[in-house]
């Protein structure tokens, strides 16, 4: 290779690691705190008694009439969604 080659080779690829540099700072540690307190104001905890309480009764009769209906193929179609 010849003097210009490698001179022009060295000088592209300067150039081209420049590029890389950035003058932007990192975004600050409380960045999109505004969307993470209203994701807090808009979840409710549940209280102790709620948290206890995790029994939900089975409707028996419904839950023998749908597995009656799926085995028979007489499930119910969803309709279709119109936005128009």
């Amino acid at each position: 290779m010849t003097a210009k080659l490698k001179l022009l080779s060295l000088c592209s690829g300067l150039a081209l690691l420049g590029a890389c540099a950035t003058n932007t700072a990192a975004p600050s540690p409380t960045y999109a705190s505004a969307v993470k307190h209203n994701i807090s104001v808009h979840a409710v905890p549940p209280t102790d008694a709620q948290k206890q309480n995790t029994f939900i009764p089975a409707d028996r009769d419904r839950k023998a009439l749908a597995k009656k209906r799926y085995e028979a193929d007489e499930v119910e179609k969803p309709t279709p969604v119109n936005t128009r």
